[in-house]
């Protein structure tokens, strides 16, 4: 990753990376990339493949950090239903 990003494993195991200054078509690159390592790196049984689930959210001029974490996983929720 780039100096300026940012990640965080939260407690039910999902992964947040904050990508900043950076626009949204380079931000779906970025992911794309970790997805890939993601699913190819096993932890654990090597049986068990992992497809992870990745979902962008865009900071708006009126977001908070919380506001921001509220419609990122509201997006989850929906892409998950």
């Amino acid at each position: 990753m780039r100096q300026m990003d940012f990640g965080t494993v939260q407690d039910d195991g999902s992964v947040i990376v904050v990508f900043a200054e950076t626009d949204l078509r380079t931000g779906h690159a970025i992911a794309r990339r970790l997805s890939s390592v993601m699913r190819h790196t096993t932890h654990g049984k090597r049986d068990v493949r992992s497809d992870p689930v990745v979902t962008l959210a865009t900071l708006l001029p009126s977001d908070s950090a919380k506001s921001l974490l509220t419609r990122l996983y509201a997006e989850a929720d929906r892409a998950a239903s």
